[in-house]
């Protein structure tokens, strides 16, 4: 009977330890992956701790006391490699060594124990071996270091079982199957080791977790093989999230449900300026402002504004598996560029949208100058319709006294009025915005609640001004760049109509006003001067660089008047005609009187130059305001002088008017493109503007604008010619 109990107690420390050994080697095999190590340490410990005690148990070699402390190179290792494996699988990689090591210690100071026991007999105060049912068994009374190392044992383990039975519900049970086995491979030695340890074994003195190891064999193996206990592993769900978190450019801040703070990673202490360790345990308002932040919306979006940055703030709630809150991660994306982006591509959609209302207006006033035939309808025509279209709130139209004056007239179209800042222009293109902070005000007005911005646009052509368009709008952001751009483009336009309405006036009135102006200075002038020659301006001619004058030579020789207009200033070159021996075309580019005068939109009558000086006569619409004219002139020229100014009537000859039906067969289009480019000054010699800028001012393109003009002038041609 005796033997056949002894058999079946080697038979069952025999299956235990082959089989924890197995495991050892199946587990060699995953020794890349996380807690694969240690795991391969534990059984080897534990095959260890079961063979020691069996062959102490049944053969003894070198007697019965030296193969009890054996087996401890085992027992003493148990708790370190267990929360190895623990914390490995598990991920907990930052603090892997050093509980390791804090661990290793009591195990290598157990070990120095029990070998040295038989001198201080402070881990056994007493042994003895009892031979039972054939076993010989050692009976043994603790010291105080042995349950020393049972509660540094117990502590070690437990802490990893802790770990291991956390993970099943912190996983949403995704490593259920494989906490509870590798639960049950430690509880069941465990509960064996604490009966051996408080003698409550069916043999006294028996340890019967070598036994339960074959149940921590048959556990670990169907977690090992069934389970794939190193196929799926923990860890890299655990430093995955680390991993994620710890690599955002991010802030993230993970606050409890009462706000209080748990975590911050490195870019929020950067960000707030704070000490993690100090922020955890503090209200989440005394690292930041979250005002902003919905936190009873499970997944929400607010803003953040820190230090001239715009953060995105996302929160998201952390619950368990009840849906029980838990507390909110906050995630702090600085949206800073984005925002700036977003608003420069906002702005660039505004403007779009604006310049196309304002081309449309200017588009609408184009066309409606076309049948203006006097300033005053010019004027009238410009302002009513800035003014009621949606962009400006008020408008007035200065003429040439109006700035001389720099100050503006009541404007019926606004509600009170306000005042303007500064000048009106400065006599050059170009633009000036000036706020409501008013210097000049505006007769008989008083200043708006509203606040908004001016700008004054210089009606030109050329480098003549005929007075000052002034715009006001409350938009925000008005007078913009490009908005500024159009308008100036817009006034030059408005400019070139009121100089064809004056030229028109002065074909069609029967009363001019004529103008005697002299000038020392100029080209014409200092070839004369100290010389017995005289000039006569027969004509000019535009090129790309000036004008071409073609002076008759009176007196003199026309060899010397070449060589002296060609070393003068302002004058590109000048040489003797082909066709005419007393004919010089002498090529202006400026220093000369007759570009203001041509800019007026004065008719020359005679040029005459003698004696060093140059005399001008020229003829001017009636209403042509002379003051202005002159104060053109004398910017470009100051040395000339107004000698004389007089007006001459007479009846307008009307006996060679069309006939009143030859308009009649033109299209709209037609005779829109006819008058323009008449109001252009296409058909003047020289040509006041080509034809790509008469098309331009129409919208319409070179080919198309000649097709109507060729069109339209046959009809015209014809209908007189028939009349005749």
């Amino acid at each position: 009977m005796a033997a056949h109990i002894a058999t079946l107690h080697v038979g069952a420390l025999f299956v235990s330890a082959v089989t924890t050994a197995a495991l050892a080697g199946a587990g060699w095999r995953h020794r890349a992956k996380p807690g694969a190590t240690a795991f391969c340490g534990l059984m080897v410990a534990v095959t260890v701790w079961t063979t020691g005690y069996l062959v102490g148990l049944t053969v003894a070699p070198g007697g019965r006391y030296l193969w009890e402390p054996i087996q401890w190179f085992g027992i003493a290792f148990v708790p370190v490699f267990f929360i190895a494996f623990s914390l490995d699988y598990l991920g907990y990689e930052e603090s892997l060594r050093r509980v390791v090591g804090l661990a290793s210690v009591p195990a290598l100071a157990t070990l120095a124990l029990v070998w040295t026991n038989h001198l201080h007999e402070q881990f056994w105060r007493d042994q003895e071996i009892v031979t039972t049912e054939g076993l010989e068994i050692v009976g043994q009374t603790p010291g105080a270091g042995y349950y020393a190392f049972i509660v540094y044992a117990y502590v070690f383990i437990l802490v990893g079982s802790v770990l291991l039975g956390r993970l099943a519900v912190r996983s949403d049970y995704l490593y259920l199957d494989q906490s509870v086995l590798l639960l049950a491979g430690i509880v069941v030695p465990l509960l064996g080791n604490a009966f051996s340890v408080f003698g409550r074994t069916p043999i006294p003195g028996m340890d019967l977790t070598p036994y339960a190891f074959t149940i921590t064999g048959l556990a670990f193996g169907n977690a090992l093989f069934r389970y794939s206990l190193f196929e799926r592993v923990p860890a890299a769900r655990q430093l995955g999230r680390e991993t994620v978190v710890g690599s955002l450019d991010d802030a993230v801040v993970i606050v409890d449900d009462e706000r209080t703070v748990l975590y911050c990673n490195e870019e929020a202490t950067d960000l707030f300026d704070v000490d993690a360790a100090a922020a955890v345990g503090d209200h989440i308002s005394t690292v930041v402002d979250t005002d902003g932040v919905d936190f009873d919306a499970p997944d929400a979006l607010g803003e953040l504004s820190l230090d001239g940055r715009t953060f995105e703030v996302r929160s998201s709630e952390i619950t368990d598996r009840h849906d029980h809150l838990l507390g909110h991660t906050l995630v702090f994306n600085d949206i800073t560029e984005r925002k700036r982006r977003e608003r420069t591509l906002q702005r660039q959609r505004d403007e779009l949208r604006l310049l196309d209302a304002l081309n449309a207006v200017v588009r609408d006033i184009n066309g409606a100058l076309i049948d203006a035939n006097t300033r005053a309808a010019v004027s009238e025509t410009v302002r009513e319709r800035l003014a009621a279209s949606e962009l400006y709130d008020a408008a007035w139209f200065l003429d040439e006294q109006g700035l001389d004056a720099a100050e503006l007239p009541a404007a019926p179209e606004t509600d009170g009025g306000t005042a303007v800042e500064g000048g009106l222009a400065t006599g050059e293109s170009g633009l000036a915005v000036y706020t409501d902070e008013a210097t000049i005000p505006v007769a008989g007005a008083e200043t708006p609640d509203e606040d908004g911005v001016w700008t004054t646009v210089p009606l030109v052509y050329g480098r003549t001004v005929y007075g000052a368009l002034v715009l006001f709008s409350e938009r925000e952001a008005a007078f913009g760049e490009r908005e500024l751009a159009v308008l100036d483009e817009f006034g030059e336009t408005v400019g070139r109509a009121i100089n064809a309405v004056e030229k028109e006036q002065l074909l069609l009135s029967g009363a001019v006003v004529e103008l005697e102006l002299e000038s020392p200075a100029g080209p014409l002038a200092a070839a004369t001067d100290g010389t017995d020659r005289e000039l006569s301006l027969d004509g000019l001619v535009p090129d790309d660089d000036g004008l071409v004058a073609y002076c008759r030579v009176e007196t003199g020789d026309p060899g010397t008047v070449v060589s002296a207009l060609g070393d003068q200033t302002g004058v590109a070159g000048a040489e003797l005609s082909t066709e005419d021996p007393e004919l010089v075309e002498c090529h202006l580019t400026g220093e000369s009187v007759v570009f203001p005068l041509r800019e007026c939109g004065a008719a020359f009558e005679r040029v005459d130059a003698a004696d060093g000086r140059v005399a001008v006569t020229v003829e001017m619409a009636p209403e042509t305001d002379v003051r202005t004219v002159v104060e053109r002139v004398q910017r470009d020229v100051p040395a000339a002088e107004l000698r004389a100014k007089r007006r001459r009537e007479g009846p307008v000859d009307e006996g060679d008017a069309l006939p009143p039906d030859v308009m009649d067969d033109l299209t709209d289009r037609q005779q829109e493109a006819l008058e323009t480019a008449f109001r252009d000054g296409y058909f003047e010699w020289p040509r006041e503007s080509n034809a790509e800028e008469v098309a331009e001012s129409m919208d319409i393109t070179s080919p198309t604008l000649h097709n109507h003009l060729r069109k339209a002038q046959n009809k015209v041609l014809a209908g007189i010619l028939e009349e005749e």
